[in-house]
């Protein structure tokens, strides 16, 4: 993904999507089934749904997984079927993508 990478702190986390909507998408939504407390972790299974700036629309089963230490979340991955999000954007102009 065009968008993809390694982001650190509040910063990245803004730089990720502000990257997604000012090239990628005019909207992209979650919708979390559940929240899991695992102890260190936290898992959040939601459904996407998103319309690229092409016009296409993508729904899709994506996992959250944060790890929390001392009550803070210090980081997030994002578990998705990456072949959808190609799809969606497909035609758009790659840019660089924000990741350090």
């Amino acid at each position: 993904m065009p968008y993809g990478g390694t982001f650190h702190g509040p910063e990245g986390f803004l730089a990720f999507y502000q990257d997604i909507y000012d090239h990628y998408y005019d909207t992209f939504n979650y919708d979390a089934h559940t929240v899991l407390d695992a102890g260190s972790h936290v898992i959040v299974p939601v459904r996407a749904r998103a319309r690229a700036k092409s016009g296409r629309t993508m729904e899709n089963e994506r996992c959250l997984l944060f790890t929390v230490k001392d009550g803070l979340i210090t980081e997030a991955r994002l578990y998705a079927d990456t072949a959808k999000g190609r799809d969606s954007i497909e035609g758009l102009q790659a840019y660089p993508s924000a990741a350090c």
